[in-house]
């Protein structure tokens, strides 16, 4: 066999064995909802909370919500949550699964712990900011962005930033905030 038609039977072997897959990385090993923003960031408070935490005390929070018809297992070492996008790494969320249309309230309340909710090592700020969940599949590879929201600086005193309906990309001041519940008017 010549060198010109080996090198194309090459070419054609190396294609074929890489055409079903995807270029880009797929989250949690190959789902695919994940990758189309099935988890969002869906609600948000950063200044004036109603919404006690755990401890009694007022904290931002913001909330995922898992719009899926399945339930996501967010594997501890994988799942990070962030107050800034050139850190996306800031804090690994334990391991937790966020049932078909579930909520996950994360407490923006720099406390670092994980008791009977998650409390981040980082608070938000009410001028406005990006926060974001990010995977990471292995720690070799760089995270991948779920999704983001950079909310406004003028989020009234005691309502939330959210989605109508959840999950969508209509966002709207909200006067009853709604940790780990529907968003509503």
């Amino acid at each position: 066999m010549n060198k010109k038609i080996l090198m194309i039977l090459l070419v054609f072997l190396v294609l074929s064995c890489t055409k079903d897959r995807n270029l880009f990385p797929k989250p949690d090993n190959g789902n695919p909802d994940i990758q189309y923003r099935i988890m969002r960031v869906n609600e948000v408070v950063s200044r004036g909370s109603l919404n006690t935490n755990e401890y009694g005390a007022f904290s931002d929070w913001f909330e995922i919500f898992n719009r899926s018809s399945k339930n996501i297992l967010m594997e501890q070492g994988k799942w990070y949550v962030s107050d800034n996008p050139s850190s996306p790494l800031k804090y690994e969320l334990p391991e937790i699964t966020i049932n078909s249309m579930g909520y996950l309230v994360i407490w923006c309340d720099g406390m670092n712990i994980v008791g009977k909710q998650i409390h981040t090592n980082f608070g938000l700020s009410s001028t406005g900011e990006t926060i974001g969940v990010y995977y990471r599949n292995s720690p070799t590879e760089a995270p991948v962005i779920i999704d983001t929201l950079t909310y406004p600086a003028d989020i009234p005193k005691g309502m939330s930033y959210g989605m109508l309906p959840d999950g969508s990309d209509n966002w709207y001041y909200l006067p009853v905030p709604t940790p780990g519940y529907p968003n509503h008017n």
